[in-house]
């Protein structure tokens, strides 16, 4: 149901940004594609290409390509599918492509893929920073991921929500400056959150 690709990606450094989908695709340049190649923080910035070949042996068809890191950075993310005419199909996403033209409306990055049970598939992923923390699950375990997910920040935003309250009231009986300073910060730490967690682009600018 879920997969960490970290150790299952072919990666390929694209400092200047120039290479074609056509280009990663063929000789010479799909043979320079290693695994397990480390990186430094001087990659860090720079355009990333990225294969990962997947072989379905489940009886699972449809499936959720995530970057689970939502502080990468990734202005956009590009994908590349061959179909079996070698017509590739392109989908896009990433912090600079605005909510409701993602592949998934969701607050992580992320692509749906459709893959049959018994079919393999190879995909080629750019990346605008050269970090790729990508987990493949299925949809299920994807939905259920973020079922809790959403119930631990809801119960985080909702004591943010509480405290500001509570020290609201203090502040309207005592008149101490002091806890209004305490009241806009609790506020401003949670709309830091708020944005930081990726609901701010979901719910406050989608289309910023």
């Amino acid at each position: 149901e879920e997969y960490d690709l970290e150790s299952y990606l072919g990666t390929l450094p694209d400092p200047q940004g120039q290479w074609t989908i056509e280009e990663v695709s063929a000789p010479p340049l799909t043979q320079r594609f290693a695994l397990d190649r480390p990186y430094s923080v001087v990659d860090i910035g720079i355009p990333m290409w990225i294969r990962l070949i997947i072989d379905n042996q489940t009886q699972t068809d449809t499936w959720v390509l995530e970057e689970h890191i939502i502080t990468s950075n990734q202005n956009w993310i590009d994908l590349y599918i061959a179909d079996d005419t070698g017509t590739w199909t392109h989908k896009r996403t990433g912090e600079l492509i605005p909510f409701a033209e993602r592949d998934i409306a969701h607050r992580h990055l992320g692509f749906r893929l459709q893959i049959e049970p018994g079919q393999t598939k190879t995909l080629y992923i750019r990346l605008s920073s050269a970090s790729f923390p990508l987990i493949l699950r299925s949809a299920k375990a994807f939905a259920q991921h973020d079922h809790h997910e959403q119930l631990v920040l809801g119960l985080y935003y909702g004591l943010l929500v509480v405290m500001a309250l509570y020290n609201l009231f203090i502040f309207l009986s005592l008149r101490d400056l002091a806890y209004l300073y305490y009241i806009f910060a609790i506020l401003f730490a949670g709309l830091w959150m708020f944005n930081f967690n990726g609901h701010a682009a979901e719910y406050l600018w989608p289309e910023s």
